[in-house]
């Protein structure tokens, strides 16, 4: 098993990514320990910018650059009205959008889209996740889950989603690609904001993955394989948790870490202080009371 500081300098190069969120005001709290988890956890030499679109009627004020503490200087701050389109969108929805629509301020070759609740647990280093200057990440089969999106997908483009790059935070995006499938679709945020709703659902990683196969550029971009893991409990994981949690702990694959909302309320006080003190233990959080006090609003 490779240690993610085996990977320190394995890439020359720098400035790999944008780091890509989308925020709303309540969660900001989150955002907070993301920030704490990036100047902790990624080597800023790799970073060309920490970008983070407010997808809520808030000031930009309202995120303090020194949460970042060091990496202050790499963050650009956008409201979902800056993005120079008219979004008439809100929620899920709204969020998807957004995050194709950064990669116009994105500089770098990939950026790397998180969740707010997306958090660094350990060491992160391009080099784990780069070869050859393809992203490592699992190939898998379609989910049913997703069959109809899938299907619209398919005929827009002509194709067959036999195996797809896995989804999920942290997803890695090509750059110029995304800004490629923006430019493909006449009026694409007209286009976005009518078919993510019923009957398409279409999502944003899922058409970003069927423009990839359609321009038969995903073995370009893309290697199967991961060497190092993400762990997202999701909200029907909580009878889970206290496995993922021991995993996350031990297991020095594991890079990030998040907790979905609807699972939060499930765990017990004991569950909770659990996580907390794993919070304290990768240096993210300074309090476990007011750290709570805070997830509290946030989770209920």
């Amino acid at each position: 098993m490779t240690s993610p500081k085996a990977y320190a300098g394995r890439l020359a190069s720098d400035k790999v990514f944008d780091l890509v969120t989308v925020v709303y005001a309540k969660e900001l709290p989150y955002l907070e320990i993301q920030a704490k988890s990036i100047e902790q956890y990624v080597p800023l030499e790799q970073i060309s910018s920490i970008i983070v679109i407010i997808n809520d009627d808030i000031p930009n004020h309202s995120i303090d650059p020194s949460w970042y503490g060091t990496a202050r200087h790499k963050l650009i701050i956008k409201n979902y009205k800056e993005l120079d389109v008219n979004i008439q969108l809100d929620g899920w929805n709204s969020q998807q959008l957004c995050k194709l629509l950064a990669t116009n301020h994105a500089t770098s070759t990939w950026s790397m889209i998180l969740d707010a609740k997306t958090w660094f647990v350990r060491s992160f280093n391009a080099g784990m996740v780069l070869d050859q200057g393809k992203i490592k990440r699992h190939f898998t089969e379609p989910s049913d889950f997703f069959s109809g999106e899938q299907t619209f997908i398919e005929q827009l483009y002509g194709i067959s989603f036999k195996s797809t790059v896995r989804c999920g935070v942290p997803f890695y995006i090509h750059n110029k690609t995304c800004k490629d499938l923006l430019k493909s679709i006449e009026n694409f945020v007209d286009f976005f904001q009518k078919n993510v709703k019923n009957p398409h659902n279409v999502t944003e990683f899922l058409l970003y993955i069927g423009f990839l196969i359609h321009n038969d550029i995903t073995d370009t971009l893309y290697s199967d394989g991961y060497e190092f893991s993400d762990i997202n409990v999701a909200d029907w994981q909580y009878n889970e948790f206290d496995q993922l949690l021991t995993e996350a702990r031990n297991d020095i694959r594991v890079i990030t870490f998040s907790l979905n909302s609807v699972a939060y309320v499930e765990l017990s006080d004991e569950q909770i202080n659990d996580w907390l003190e794993f919070l304290k233990d990768r240096h993210l959080i300074n309090d476990l009371v007011s750290t709570r006090n805070k997830l509290n609003t946030l989770y209920n």
